[in-house]
């Protein structure tokens, strides 16, 4: 996302600004709320004081976001379809069930199974 804050010239009020960026990064905070939540919370989000004050500085990348992450709302209130599906990107279940993202738990694993194997050699 940082390249979007780029792109679209945020960088300096990003580096700048604390709070500017703590609002930006709720944005993919949101892959932690679950999957049936998040375009709900965007909503909250963007109808926060912060955003609404902001709009004109955050509407090209509030753009990107719908369009990449979320959906963009058609003329009908529907949400076309993202690039990128929620349930692609949404941790909620993974962090809630404490699901291992990478193969280290299984190579942790199998290095205490060697490990046992040298001391009954």
């Amino acid at each position: 996302m940082w390249h979007h804050v780029q792109e679209f010239g945020l960088q300096k009020k990003y580096s700048e600004d604390p709070e500017f960026a703590l609002q930006l990064r709720m944005l993919p905070a949101l892959a932690f709320v679950p999957k049936d939540d998040v375009i709900s919370s965007y909503s909250v989000l963007i109808e926060s004081n912060y955003y609404t004050e902001n709009e004109e500085i955050l509407e090209q990348f509030l753009d990107y976001f719908e369009n990449t992450w979320l959906g963009k709302l058609d003329r009908r209130r529907r949400r076309k379809q993202p690039k990128i599906e929620i349930e692609m990107w949404n941790c909620f279940l993974i962090i809630e069930q404490d699901i291992a993202t990478t193969n280290n738990s299984i190579e942790d694993y199998l290095r205490g199974i060697a490990y046992n194997f040298q001391l009954q050699i």
